[in-house]
């Protein structure tokens, strides 16, 4: 009996479910534990993931202390006899005030340690700074006027009854006699300033030079090398911005000094 169970045994097909081939022993009346195919338990699910805390926004954070001192201030001065919120009030400038104060001072340490950043080490303001660089301003104003000749002319155009004319053409006269620099006086309404006897009547060299209508007193300089009106001024001017002026038209470019 045991050897014709084997020969079935070895005869049977094979079958691809464990569950069906117990069912098939039964039948064929083995007696045995089957064990059932294990089946892959079920990863856990996951925990979601917390999403990171949104980055909070400066401007919205400023705008936001702003309106709660607004509101504050607005809130005391409706209620002014009201202790608790003009106290507030108070509470809430005196924050402000302490945060602005902290980033000034914040401010002035970086300035010590980065000069890179400082302004002032390129336009002093403290006294002995400021002082030297001005005396070096002025002798930067005193080259420039005195080799104006070689590249530029000056010319000056005014009119006799002009009130600003009369009160600027002694200023240009003694900035010019002061540092050798040759002007070119041109009169629009024939009559001349004391100051300069030997101008020279308008017959359209204004308007050629692209003056015509603007105000007077003008101060140019023409240049020689690229046949360009540089404009110094209209109106009255100081000696001093005169001067500044023609430093920064002939010598500083556009930037360079700020």
């Amino acid at each position: 009996m045991a050897t014709l169970a084997l020969a079935l045994f070895v005869t049977l097909p094979a079958v691809a479910d464990a569950t069906s081939y117990c069912a098939e022993q039964r039948e064929l009346g083995w007696s045995f534990y089957c064990d059932p195919p294990k089946r892959p338990r079920p990863s856990p699910p996951s925990a979601p993931e917390t999403p990171a805390p949104a980055a909070s926004d400066p401007l919205e954070e400023v705008a936001q202390m702003r309106q709660r001192l607004d509101r504050a201030r607005a809130t005391a001065l409706l209620d002014p006899r009201n202790d608790d919120k003009v106290a507030e009030y108070v509470a809430l400038q005196n924050e402000s005030v302490d945060r602005a104060g902290t980033f000034s001072d914040t401010w002035r340490r970086v300035l010590w340690t980065r000069p890179e950043l400082d302004y002032t080490l390129k336009r002093p303001v403290g006294n002995l700074a400021k002082n030297t660089w001005l005396d070096a301003r002025r002798e930067a104003q005193k080259e420039a006027a005195a080799s104006l000749g070689e590249r530029y002319g000056v010319i000056f155009v005014y009119s006799s009854t002009c009130p600003y004319c009369q009160a600027y053409s002694p200023v240009l006269r003694h900035w010019a006699d002061a540092n050798g620099v040759h002007v070119l006086p041109v009169t629009v309404d024939g009559a001349m300033l004391p100051e300069w006897p030997d101008s020279q009547l308008d017959h359209g060299q204004v308007a050629k030079m692209g003056l015509a209508g603007k105000p007077v007193p003008a101060t140019v300089l023409f240049d020689s090398e690229t046949n360009q009106v540089v404009p110094i001024a209209f109106g009255a001017i100081s000696a001093d911005e005169l001067g500044e002026r023609v430093l920064l038209q002939t010598r500083v470019e556009v930037g360079d000094d700020y």
